[in-house]
């Protein structure tokens, strides 16, 4: 989860993605160790606090909310998603970083107890899109946001 994380904010400066707009965030919860793994229900409610915490809002602010599978094409479609794939015409440097970010979302992706999720955001005006990838660690009770969007 550190990895991905310090790859996720390393994008953030240098790069040539499709994103305009974009930040990370980690945060972790408190509460009693669970018997079982969560439900995919409630990853969810955990993502939708944890953003409604970290942004000061009473809504529910991540829309579509999807668990991702952890096929390479799926986990790209969630980089996309947060405009971070290559623009056109691409440079090296970014196709690069592209890979590395796939590549420890991967590893995160195929760790037992880490779930991927993403959605859509509908918060910020003037923007065209926005979207949010969701890492969650249930046994470290660990959460990492990224979100990205395109706008004026």
């Amino acid at each position: 989860m550190e990895a991905l994380r310090r790859e996720v904010l390393e994008a953030e400066d240098g790069y040539r993605f499709v994103r305009n707009q974009g930040s990370a965030f980690a945060m972790q919860w408190e509460t009693r160790p669970a018997a079982r793994a969560l439900t995919d229900g409630e990853r969810v409610a955990v993502a939708q606090a944890a953003f409604a915490f970290r942004t000061g809002s009473r809504r529910a602010l991540l829309r579509d909310v999807r668990v991702v599978d952890s096929t390479d094409a799926s986990l790209g479609a969630a980089l996309d998603a947060i405009g971070l794939d290559v623009t056109s015409p691409p440079d090296a440097d970014t196709e690069a970083k592209r890979a590395e970010l796939l590549d420890a979302l991967r590893t995160a992706a195929k760790t037992r107890s880490i779930t991927v999720l993403t959605a859509t955001l509908a918060y910020q005006v003037d923007m065209f899109w926005e979207g949010a990838l969701v890492v969650i660690d249930e046994e470290n009770q660990q959460i990492l946001f990224a979100t990205g969007g395109y706008g004026t």
